[in-house]
C-alpha cells in the first residue's frame, strides 16, 4: 500500500493540531502546592527560593526556580522524585517514601486520567 503526499500532509496537519491542543490547554502555575503528613503550603512559582520540609525518613529539600518547582534532595531509596518538575496545571511530582507532595495549582480540567 502506497500513502501519498497529500495522506501524509494530512497526518502531520492532524498530529500538529493535536500537540498544538495540548499545549493550549496546559496553563501557568502561579502557585506550587507542598503537602506533608504535618501540613499544606503554598508558594508563588515567581520567587525563587530553596525549602526543606521534614518527613518520616529526613528532610526533603524543594527548590523554587525559573517559575518551576522541583525535588533538589530527599533521602528516599530509590530517588525517582528527583526527575520532572512542576510548572503548569496538573504537574505533580510524589515523594512517597518521605510522604512529601509538589501540586501545580491552576485553572484546569479534571478528566479520568487526574485520578
Amino acid at each position: 500500500m502506497k500513502v501519498s503526499k497529500v495522506e501524509i500532509f494530512f497526518i502531520i496537519l492532524i498530529l500538529l493540531l493535536s500537540l498544538l491542543t495540548v499545549l493550549i490547554r496546559r496553563e501557568k502555575g502561579a502557585n506550587v502546592r507542598i503537602e506533608t503528613e504535618e501540613q499544606s503550603y503554598l508558594y508563588s512559582l515567581s520567587e525563587d527560593r530553596d525549602l526543606y520540609f521534614d518527613g518520616p525518613l529526613g528532610v526533603t529539600q524543594v527548590k523554587i526556580s525559573n517559575g518551576r518547582a522541583y525535588i533538589v534532595s530527599s533521602p528516599c531509596p530509590n530517588h525517582t522524585c528527583y526527575h520532572g518538575y512542576v510548572e503548569t496545571y496538573p504537574d505533580t511530582i510524589v515523594c512517597l517514601p518521605n510522604h512529601v507532595s509538589l501540586y501545580a495549582e491552576g485553572k484546569g480540567e479534571v478528566d479520568a486520567t487526574s485520578f
